[in-house]
Formats: structure tokens, sequence, C-alpha cells
């Protein structure tokens, strides 16, 4: 893992090799998805750039190539990793653990500064745009902006009557927003630093994601509950129902602002954003998938969980081609829906978590012995659903 490895991915030569990045991956065979090994994930993140991405396991921070999945670099902590979050130029890397927020070299994998001021534990951090000033949230009820500058503290805002569990700047960097395990959302204006609204929310609020404008913020619940919120009306938009008795835990806006991934206690939701109806969805996530996100391009998600061994890098382009192209678009009936019947069969990964996605969203009884017969099985569910469409998404879903 030599020095000039790393720089290549993190110096201003980090654009061109994204770009060989996303050529490779959108030209070559890819697989629905990959697994690594590793415990625990607490927060996972891309860089800017999408070169790599970060697993916070337990006491250290894991670095990723993102293309050849192999491990670039350790940040070792003294103490679990909470979150962290990239600079803006993904030269650097901001995580919490304990009482300390540290700032972190990406070319060097070395820790540079750690900023002391919380009185109690740090559970969030969040970048500015513009990468001047980090927030960071904690247990002690306080918001804390620091300026990256002189790596001081700038202001402590104390608004919050208990923790503080997430922080998260708008796209602009005009506001951030903070929330603890309460039922409402704080936004903050980021040139005075006061409270300028409260979105009271009929849920509590475990996560939070900006939309590309600004204008609104999506937030997920200790319910199945998801929120659409238009900000500057302060009001709800849009309720949407996640998997049922599935917590919210994550969630992140795609790129280009057309999708949502939600990770839940036991599920991997994609939504469409315009239309608020469910693109994919994959539930056999273990017990609790703790923190997803996109890559920049849009074309893969990455999941991770505290309770399995796996964090898995979903080629989401892919999924909704096998969804739009081979299914949906050309609507031939079972000659274009069977094959893919076969395929998801045949992987070792699929059958029972099939079995029970599609008892899960269709409730259809006794599918374990029907299943044996495939083209059977398919012709039949496409009688039910009088829909290929549904029938191929449901499929997929599990893919």
């Amino acid at each position: 893992m030599g020095n000039s490895f790393e720089t290549q991915r993190l110096t201003e030569d980090r654009v061109v090799s994204q770009s060989v990045h996303c050529e490779r991956r959108e030209n070559s065979s890819q697989p629905l998805y990959k697994s690594l090994t590793v415990n625990h994930v607490k927060v996972c993140s891309w860089s800017p750039n999408g070169c790599c991405f970060v697993t916070a396991e337990g006491a250290k921070i894991l670095v990723w190539d993102s293309y050849l999945h192999t491990l670039l670099g350790n940040l070792s902590h003294a103490h679990q990793v909470k979150d962290c979050s990239w600079s803006p130029d993904g030269t650097q890397l901001v995580s919490c653990s304990d009482i300390q927020v540290d700032i972190w070299s990406m070319i060097s994998y070395s820790r540079l500064f750690t900023l002391y001021s919380h009185l109690s534990l740090v559970t969030c951090c969040s970048w500015s745009p513009d990468g001047t000033k980090i927030l960071s949230g904690s247990i002690d009820s306080t918001i804390k902006v620091w300026n990256t500058g002189s790596n001081s503290t700038m202001i402590t805002l104390k608004s919050h009557l208990m923790l503080v569990k997430n922080c998260g700047w708008s796209p602009d960097g005009t506001q951030f927003v903070s929330c603890g395990d309460t039922y409402s959302i704080k936004v903050w204006d980021a040139a005075s630093f006061l409270l300028v609204r409260i979105l009271n929310s009929p849920y509590k609020v475990r996560c939070f994601c900006w939309s590309s404008n600004g204008k609104h913020i999506v937030s997920g619940s200790s319910t199945d509950k998801i929120i659409v919120w238009d900000i500057e009306k302060s009001s709800i938009l849009k309720t949407l129902s996640s998997q049922p008795n599935d917590w919210v835990n994550s969630c992140m806006l795609s790129p280009d602002g057309t999708q949502i991934v939600f990770s839940g206690n036991n599920s991997i939701v994609v939504w469409n954003s315009q239309s608020y109806t469910i693109l994919v969805a994959y539930c056999a996530q273990s017990k609790w998938g703790s923190s997803c996100c996109w890559s920049p391009d849009g074309y893969q998600i990455l999941s991770g969980s505290v309770d399995s061994t796996k964090t898995i890098i979903w080629n989401f382009k892919k999924i909704m081609s096998l969804v739009t192209e081979k299914i949906v678009g050309k609507n031939e009936g079972i000659g274009q829906w069977n094959p893919i019947i076969s395929q998801l069969l045949n992987n070792e990964h699929v059958p029972s978590s099939l079995i029970k996605s599609l008892k899960y969203f269709m409730n259809i009884p006794n599918i374990e012995n029907e299943i044996r017969d495939s083209e059977a099985w398919a012709n039949e569910f496409c009688r039910k659903q009088s829909d290929l469409k549904k029938a191929a998404a449901a499929v997929i879903r599990m893919y």
C-alpha cells in the first residue's frame, strides 16, 4: 500500500481516476452485489469523487478501493466511532468517538488534529460544503460549530434538551439541521447561528437527508413512517410507509435527486422521490441495517449493519436495468420474465430470501411448494397481479 497508490486517488488527479472507474464499471460485467466481510458497521460513506469509501467498524475506520474492493487503510481510534464525514475535496475526513472530534488525512491515513470541547459522547459530525466549518453534536445536548482553519470552536448551540443524534448541512451551506431522539427537527441559519424554524414530527426522528435544491428534508422515524418536509412552510408534504415494524435508521438522496435510499432494521428500500413509490427493496438485510449511502455517480449503494459480518455494495444501475429493460420495457409476457426467475432460483443467496420477500410484499400463501416449478409459478403470479411490472419489481426486490 504505497503512497503513490494512495495519492493517485486523492490529489488533483482524482477526477481523472474516477472517470476511469466509472467507465470500467459501466462497460464491464459487474455482479448485482458484492459482499465485504466487515463486522458491526455503524457508518459508511463514499468519498466525494467515488474512488474509495469508508466503513466504521468498532474503534476503527476502514478505507476501501471502490472498484477493486480492496483495503487501502485503517484509521484507528481509542473508542467506538459514531460518525464520519468527508471534506468537500476528499483529502480529509472528520470522525467522532468518545468526547473528541478527529480530523484525518486521507492521503497518509494519519490523524491531523483532535478537537476537544464536548463534555460527553460525540454522536454526529458533518463537514460544511465550502470546507470551512464542521458541525458536531453530543449527548451533552450541544451542537458545536468548528472553524477548520484555526481548529477552534466558533460557537456552541444549546437548543436541544436531550442528546443530539444527527446533524447536517444544506447543499448550499446556508443552513444546517439537527435532531435528537425526539419529535422535532431544528433548522439553523449558518450565518447567524440562529434557530430559524422547528419541524414538529408526529414520530420520533432517527435520521434525515436534504433534497438537492435545499427546499425539502426527508426524515425517517422509529416507526415505519417516512416524512417529506417543506422547509419554508415548516409543513409535511407527504408521509410514506416503509416496511411494517421497521425502524428507519439511515437515509440518503441519490446524486441526481430522483431516488431516496432507506436502511431499516431488516431492509434496504429505494423510493422514487417524485412519485413516492418503491422502486426496489431488499428484505434479507440483517436485523439492524444501520447505514446506507449512494456512490457519487448514483450507480451503487453501500449498506452496512451492526449485527452482521457483511457490508454490501449494490449495483443499483444494473438492478434497475433488469427491471426496466428486460421486464417492463419489452412487456412481452412470461418469456421475458422466466429467465430472471431461473437466475434468481439458481443463486445460492436468494431462495430463502426470495420466498420471504414475496410472501412479505405480496402475501402469496404456500409459495414454498409452488416455487419448485418456476414457470407455472411465474404464470400464476402474473395472473394474480395482472401487471407484469409489479411482478418484475417484486422479484427484483430480492436480487
